[in-house]
């Protein structure tokens, strides 16, 4: 039974929570909160603990598990299994292991592991705190989960999951209530720092600029060692690959922090390393919106102090507006991809050659068996010369026929080519095709509380949200000029000015390019317009959606561009057939392209 908790915090406590003495040992030292990240996503490295713990000096561990494939995979489990629904791999490579010296050292957990089912892995790790004999006290921030819930339209409630991104209150309150572990659902990745820093400071939610920092270092820390030289475009240059370290900020009252990492450990913490991650998957750079604030990243500046540290400022706030965005998932359909090796002479010929065989009998065979047809096929090569991969995709309304596409793929070893000598993983199977769509949301319809013990024992306190009305003010576009050209220029890929990281934003891709140095910027902004990379991008475009279209954006104080392409990943995630459904390689393709350059600027 529920019972209401008593002496709940008050509204301004929860918005303007006091500074706690748990930090001053540390901050009438240094004036510092030191922050790390352990996990970028659901199957991240189990070592990163392990790793962070031998940084002698840390008061918060941040975990991200959760995207929008992630959640899709929750609701899978839980569909078949009503006390799965969380990411296991918090119990197993953090809690049992590490809990006792994260409680011994003072160190505060703070992660969305809970998923769809927090209340489950909140009792687990009781069980598990109780085998270790520890006490501890884990605090859910819930009221995302909106399955169901009256203030979605009919047709919404239907979803397999309906998650709203809350921000950074719920974390600040279970902190200010003592927390040990704060679990939360689908928050926006970069509460789970901004939180801990808000809370450690004593900030005001009213403060934009400050949380607009403390995004920003959430943003940079949330997805791990790919600040930290783990996604690096000069990737030979990285030292100690087998041992990259996790990322630490290490942040300032006044919002300005540095960014290093665990001593001893590979990787690298530059300004082009940090960068990276900075331009990674966040669109319009003026126009960046989170729930607590709307960030402008566009006059960030990065600067090397040391050997592995780099200090982060400029990022600028203004108040948020009156929506939660809202992610959702639903299935539609199946799909199912299956990879084979083939060698010899001519394989990729012989590749394409196969898989339209397979395909061509496979369509014959469901339509004599009266199935219904593949909504969707794809047949892609990957390799050249002697090697190759053959990887066929399809999309069906049922999965009978899907899995008879997957049976029929071995058989064309004896019967359609020779060198056909692997097929990678075993025979593949039907999984459910989730599509994605988001929405917003009124922030009043949506109840964000507090939730503590299980059972009878179990508390439930209201999380006081600041609500705000502010404008969705984009930024200036980018659109050239195109350079004029001359006769000393000279013909370079474009990674010889640029480096690039690439993401997914639903069906969309963003690539951000930095250039290589200040002075190349004017040159990057002259080579590199949206027509151009639309483009180079013409064949991966969803045209039957209206896909085509690139926007840009500049961003001055980091010598960057961010492109953000329009439907290229035919649905992405767990829906898309694509071998790149989340846009992780067009960085790097797009950093192959030929660009005319002045033979000056090199």
């Amino acid at each position: 039974m529920m019972r209401l908790a008593t002496g709940a915090l008050s509204s301004e406590s929860s918005l303007h929570p006091g500074p706690s003495s748990r930090y001053d040992r540390f901050m009438a030292k240094t004036g510092t909160i030191s922050i790390a990240c352990a996990s970028a996503f659901w199957g991240d490295t189990s070592l990163a603990v392990e790793q962070l713990l031998t940084e002698p000096r840390l008061d918060f561990i941040a975990f991200d598990y959760l995207s929008e494939v992630t959640m899709a995979l929750l609701a899978r489990a839980q569909k078949k299994d009503p006390a799965l629904g969380f990411a296991a791999d918090f119990l197993s490579d953090v809690i049992e292991p590490h809990l006792r010296q994260c409680l011994d050292r003072g160190i505060k957990l703070v992660s969305n592991a809970g998923g769809i089912n927090s209340p489950a892995l909140m009792k687990k790790i009781a069980e598990t705190a109780a085998r270790l004999g520890v006490k501890v006290k884990v605090i859910c921030v819930a009221g995302d989960d909106l399955r169901g819930s009256p203030s979605l339209s009919a047709e919404q409630r239907g979803f397999a999951t309906a998650n709203a991104y809350l921000g950074a209150s719920g974390v600040v309150q279970a902190l200010a209530a003592g927390a040990d572990i704060v679990l939360t659902g689908r928050t926006v990745d970069t509460a789970l720092v901004s939180g801990p820093l808000i809370h450690a400071f004593g900030q005001s939610f009213e403060n934009f600029d400050f949380l607009a920092q403390a995004s920003l270092a959430g943003h940079i820390l949330e997805c791990g060692t790919q600040a930290t030289g783990g996604n690096f475009t000069d990737w030979p240059s990285v030292p100690g690959k087998d041992n990259v370290g996790f990322p630490i900020a290490r942040f300032e009252a006044s919002g300005r922090f540095t960014v290093t990492k665990a001593p001893g450990t590979g990787g690298l913490v530059t300004p082009p390393a940090v960068t990276e991650q900075i331009v990674y998957e966040i669109g319009d750079p003026k126009n960046y919106i989170l729930p607590d604030v709307i960030c402008d990243f566009s006059a960030v500046q990065v600067k090397a102090l040391n050997a592995n540290e780099v200090s982060v400022e400029g990022a600028k706030g203004r108040a948020p507006t009156s929506t939660y965005k809202v992610s959702a998932t639903r299935q539609k359909g199946w799909r199912v991809s299956t990879t084979a090796f083939i060698g010899g002479g001519d394989a990729v010929a012989k590749a394409r050659s196969v898989g339209e065989a397979i395909l061509t009998r496979v369509a014959r065979a469901v339509e004599k068996r009266g199935w219904p047809a593949f909504t969707e096929t794809r047949l892609e090569t990957l390799g050249g010369g002697e090697q190759a991969l053959m990887r066929l995709s399809a999309a069906n309304e049922k999965p009978e026929p899907l899995d008879l596409l997957a049976k029929e793929i071995a058989p064309s070893g004896t019967s359609l080519a020779p060198g056909i000598a692997n097929l990678l993983g075993g025979r593949a199977q039907a999984v459910p095709r989730m599509a994605f769509s988001s929405f917003l949301i009124d922030k009043s319809s949506v109840e964000v509380f507090l939730t503590e013990g299980a059972g009878q024992g179990e508390t439930r306190t209201a999380v006081k949200v600041a609500h705000h009305n502010g404008t969705n003010s984009p930024g200036e576009p980018f659109v050239g000029p195109a350079a004029t050209p001359r006769a000393d220029d000279v013909t370079v890929k474009l990674e010889r000015i640029a480096f690039a990281r690439s993401g997914d934003k639903g069906n969309h891709v963003n690539i951000g390019v930095i250039a290589r140095s200040p002075e190349l910027f004017t040159v990057l902004q002259a080579v590199l317009t949206p027509a151009q990379v639309a483009g180079f991008f013409k064949d991966d475009f969803d045209r039957e959606t209206g896909g085509g279209k690139v926007e840009a954006w500049a961003m001055p104080g980091l010598h960057a561009l961010n492109f953000l392409l329009h439907d290229c990943l035919g649905g992405g995630g767990s829906y898309s057939l694509r071998v790149d459904p989340q846009g992780k390689a067009f960085a790097q393709r797009l950093l192959q392209m030929p660009v005319r350059v002045p033979k000056g600027a090199l």
